[in-house]
């Protein structure tokens, strides 16, 4: 995250990417759920990718707060940036919940128990 805080000082990512960029975050919590579904990918192949979602998430996260600050008028800035940050928010709650129901969609598919081992 630390890589991706600083870049909002020295690169402007353009309105149309970022909304593209949030779409691929999307895209790739499609992707490692069928993986974990299928168990693809393992090992260091998958943190890798893992290093690139957090990469972009980041990048996202910042790139937001940014584009308020350069394109909201600064009568409006504060109120903007405080319901970015109310969104923020609702988002980690949600992607919470996704992970949540998706473990248990994920260990019912698998046949893990909750509590370690398979179920047998």
């Amino acid at each position: 995250m630390l890589i991706s805080r600083s870049s909002g000082l020295v690169l402007v990512v353009p309105r149309r990417i970022l909304n593209v960029l949030a779409l691929l975050e999307v895209a790739l919590l499609l992707a490692f759920s069928g993986d974990a579904a299928a168990q693809y990918l393992t090992g260091c192949s998958l943190g890798a990718f893992a290093l690139v979602v957090g990469l972009l998430g980041g990048t996202v996260y910042v790139q937001m707060f940014m584009a308020v600050d350069r394109e909201v008028a600064e009568e409006a800035r504060e109120v903007a940036l405080a319901t970015c940050t109310c969104g923020d928010t609702a988002g980690i709650l949600a992607g919470e919940l996704t992970g949540w129901a998706l473990q248990i969609i994920l260990f019912d598919h698998l046949g893990l128990s909750a509590h370690g081992g398979r179920d047998v």
